[in-house]
């Protein structure tokens, strides 16, 4: 079979395949928290950080966006969402998040940040800022309604009095962990579109044989 058919062939095969593959092609999204919404009542009356200190399992993770909680509880304003040391004393990544970023599993709108490596075995501060003029966030009183990915463990509920800054929250909340959680971040394991890995097979297929003709 000369270069030609064999291209040919290898074209039609992986167009056979595309509805199948295009079918699967989704982004798998993992996140630091999962919430029940259903169950959370929004919280006014409270202008700062609110968040959660969280302990990272024996696996390091590595999150490439944030996000803030909305599920009918956002009040449509840019909100602030910061990563900290433990302690309070380092930034490590945030962002601003809007009702126009895309919203994700777990009633969460995210925004992009540079890759940052959690590592493992090690406690993380993560929050949001909430009150007037930017998201409400549920607080359901004593009962958790936050359910940390199988890789994190909850460890306090934080929340810094900080007005309308961000800040670092690390006064400990008390109460249920997992009573409050309007910040969040994803790991996310992005899929190649159909068309590129089509483009990427044929592209490998034509530079064998290439070699193989000029033998």
């Amino acid at each position: 079979m000369n270069t030609k058919r064999l291209l040919l062939a290898a074209t039609l095969t992986c167009l056979a395949f595309l509805p199948t593959m295009a079918g699967a092609q989704t982004n798998q999204s993992n996140t630091l928290f999962s919430w029940s919404g259903a169950a959370t009542a929004p919280r006014s009356g409270f202008n700062g950080t609110v968040g959660t200190m969280i302990a990272i399992g024996s696996v390091p993770l590595t999150i490439n966006a944030l996000g803030v909680q909305d599920g009918g509880l956002f009040l449509g304003t840019a909100t602030e969402v910061g990563l900290w040391t433990a302690d309070g004393s380092t930034l490590l990544a945030s962002a601003t998040v809007s009702t126009s970023d895309p919203e994700l599993a777990g009633n969460y709108r995210y925004q992009s940040i540079a890759p940052i490596t959690l590592a493992a075995s090690t406690d993380y501060l993560i929050g949001a800022l909430v009150g007037d003029g930017h998201a409400e966030f549920g607080d359901n009183d004593t009962t958790a309604t936050y359910t940390a990915n199988s890789d994190v463990t909850i460890v306090n509920n934080n929340f810094a009095s900080s007005g309308s800054s961000l800040a670092a929250p690390t006064s400990n909340g008390t109460d249920a962990l997992g009573r409050w959680a309007p910040a969040n971040a994803t790991f996310l394991q992005p899929v190649p579109e159909p068309s590129v890995l089509v483009l990427s097979a044929l592209g490998g297929l034509a530079a064998v044989l290439n070699r193989r003709q000029r033998k």
